[in-house]
């Protein structure tokens, strides 16, 4: 191909250079007036000089036009290799990520199997009225059982990430009050917000009846009023509005934090993302909870979307519908 097209500029420039040579020796002046001005050796040897050039110039174009063609052709050439090696990397890389999700589920879900009996166990140490513990031993049995529990929580929000990566994960639908469910989630907080001396106040316009699945809407509601409260310092203060709209459902979480910076907005519902602030303040996480809370709204056929405050803080605002459009999928290996 290559070759046709230099043979073909090649050509054109020839015959540029055969048209040009004619053209000016038709737009010479007539004779009879040139004889009258100058000899005739001087006018012959002036359409010599002028038809060499000519021709210098034509073979100059087709030399720069073939030499032009040429590198094009290796720049092509290059390009598509660089295109398939990308192509090639992307694969990999498509690849690496699918087994490193596969790889997370499976040790996620072995490692709960031993949580889940260690944090049965540590129960019943706790509640054996038999063998009553002094309060020494039970300070360290409870500090077991925080600790199970927070790992299993991670374990958890792993195994689940793994899922909604892959696509294997389900929603047991059915109709709830999500005024209910808000009420829930602060009461299961309420400890850790008065541990750390901050407020929790929940408004809402009555019982909200939509259709969802009741407990991950609750593990979602959660994940964002115990972000709000890990961000928010002593005598701050988190607000929780449950409201009816035209579509459904919506709920806002405002806290007086420390806020996300400028261009964060999005950012952080990224999976594993930390922000420039927990990094800095060192706010133990995962950066997986608002990850699977928009995850779990999206399923829904809602949305999650975060603001920052004016004059400080963070507002999340969760829009759910009145009937949600819950997605097949493959069942899950844990309930």
């Amino acid at each position: 191909m290559w070759l046709l097209l230099t043979a073909f500029v090649a050509v054109a420039g020839v015959m540029f250079t055969f048209a040009s040579t004619h053209v000016l020796v038709a737009s010479s002046p007539p004779p009879a007036v040139v004889f009258s001005a100058v000899p005739v050796a001087r006018v012959i040897a002036d359409v010599e000089h002028k038809r060499v050039g000519i021709w210098v110039v034509g073979a100059l174009q087709a030399a720069i036009a073939l030499l032009v063609i040429i590198r094009m052709g290796v720049i092509l050439d290059s390009v598509d290799k660089i295109r398939g090696r990308l192509a090639q990397k992307n694969e990999e890389l498509l690849e690496a990520d699918r087994l490193k999700d596969e790889f997370i589920a499976l040790v996620s879900h072995d490692l709960r199997t031993p949580l889940t009996s260690i944090i049965g166990y540590v129960e019943l140490a706790l509640d054996d009225e038999g063998a009553p513990l002094d309060e020494e031993r039970r300070r360290y049995i409870e500090v077991v059982a925080r600790s199970s529990d927070r790992l299993l929580r991670l374990v958890d929000d792993l195994l689940l990430a793994a899922r909604l990566q892959s696509g294997r994960f389900m929603l047991n639908i059915d109709e709830t009050d999500l005024e209910s469910i808000a009420a829930e989630t602060l009461d299961d907080i309420h400890a850790r917000a008065q541990l750390k001396g901050v407020s929790l106040v929940l408004a809402a316009d009555g019982p909200i009846r939509i259709e969802c699945d009741r407990r991950r809407v609750l593990q979602l509601l959660d994940n964002l009023v115990s972000n709000a409260v890990k961000f928010t310092p002593e005598g701050g203060r988190v607000d929780v509005r449950v409201e009816r709209t035209l579509a459904g459902a919506a709920v806002e979480v405002c806290d007086t934090g420390v806020g996300i910076g400028a261009g964060e907005e999005e950012r952080i519902f990224e999976r594993f993302y930390r922000s420039a602030t927990a990094v800095s303040d060192q706010v133990p996480g995962t950066g997986l909870g608002l990850f699977i809370a928009r995850a779990i709204a999206e399923r829904h056929g809602g949305k999650l979307v975060a603001r920052r405050r004016d004059g400080g803080g963070t507002m999340l605002r969760l829009e759910l519908p009145e009937r949600a459009t819950a997605t097949s999928a493959e069942p899950e290996l844990v309930a």
